[in-house]
């Protein structure tokens, strides 16, 4: 397997490809905005803010990758990440994020100057399937994951 077959298949399951852990589109199936709002005693991020902090480093890699400018992106710390600072609505915020994840795929499989990007791409997938899991136990700690989706 070739380091951007390798990426890819971490890209896929991370997005929509369920297999060791579920994808980010099975860790969100069926969740209501307010289900998604919802925060713990222990103060952890609620499934909402993990999203935005997933759009931000997403959108703001992509664009480097792609050699756009990163204007877009001016916060300066990790906590201002979890903040809906673009005002998406709910599905707006689920929508930009399956988008980041497909553009992710498609640049991937496109490019020829991966070598440089190989390491970072690895993060990011690692990144993603790291609040992927939180997102799955933020459910299960509110009752709001069905086993037969996996993970029990």
């Amino acid at each position: 397997m070739t380091p951007k077959e390798l990426l890819l298949v971490q890209l896929k399951a991370v997005h929509d490809t369920d297999g060791w852990f579920v994808s980010f589109q099975t860790a969100v199936k069926d969740l209501t905005e307010e289900d998604a709002s919802k925060i713990s005693m222990d103060e952890t991020n609620s499934i909402r803010e993990i999203i935005n902090h997933l759009i931000y480093y997403n959108e703001k890699h992509l664009n480097r990758f792609k050699q756009m400018e990163d204007k877009d992106h001016p916060l300066q710390t990790v906590k201002e990440t979890f903040h809906n600072n673009e005002n998406h609505s709910w599905d707006a915020a689920l929508l930009k994020i399956d988008s980041l994840y497909s553009e992710w795929e498609s640049v991937v499989k496109e490019s020829i100057h991966l070598h440089d990007w190989e390491e970072t791409i690895a993060h990011i997938a690692m990144h993603n399937a790291y609040h992927i899991g939180q997102i799955v136990h933020i459910r299960k700690q509110f009752h709001l994951w069905n086993d037969g989706r996996g993970i029990n």
